[in-house]
């Protein structure tokens, strides 16, 4: 539910949603990971960074967490942002240069965090013809409103039958 509502950009509700799910798992790492998401799209940064952060230690990621604390008590939300994108772009590729699959819809969301239009709409055009489900959410994902003024976005969406 946390998701539909985030989706609709009902970000009050979509909180009290991965609220009411993190009281039954605590531990939830995606609960965790899109609560934070809703808290940056009602910029309330703080709250945000403090279930990234959760969500990456949760996961196991202390390199990340501690990336992400840094660069927030340093300077912007924006630059913690940045930092942490940046970091897993290097792993991303990483990944990729041992062959192993990377569903290039993870290159785009971390190529829009760090803040690199370019090279998002470039993978997201080929995660498009990857066909895979995760490609389907950039008609209602926030985190692409961007975007959405950009006629090669709106044209992707069309063609993908996203568009409104």
């Amino acid at each position: 539910m946390g998701q539909c509502f985030y989706c609709a950009r009902n970000y009050d509700e979509a909180i009290r949603q991965y609220q009411n799910a993190l009281e039954l798992d605590p531990n939830n790492v995606s609960a965790r990971e899109a609560l934070g998401d809703a808290y940056e799209q009602k910029a309330q940064y703080r709250e945000a960074v403090e279930q990234w952060r959760k969500a990456m230690i949760l996961a196991g990621d202390e390199e990340l967490a501690a990336m992400l604390s840094s660069a927030d008590a340093k300077g912007s939300f924006n630059s913690a942002v940045q930092a942490v994108a940046t970091k897993r772009l290097e792993r991303l590729n990483k990944r990729q240069d041992s062959d192993d699959y990377v569903p290039r819809m993870d290159f785009a969301r971390e190529h829009l965090r760090a803040g690199d239009q370019e090279p998002a709409l470039e993978c997201l055009k080929l995660a498009c013809e990857e066909r895979n489900v995760h490609s389907l959410m950039i008609g209602s994902d926030p985190l692409f409103d961007p975007l959405r003024t950009d006629l090669r976005f709106v044209r992707l969406l069309e063609r993908m039958k996203l568009s409104c």
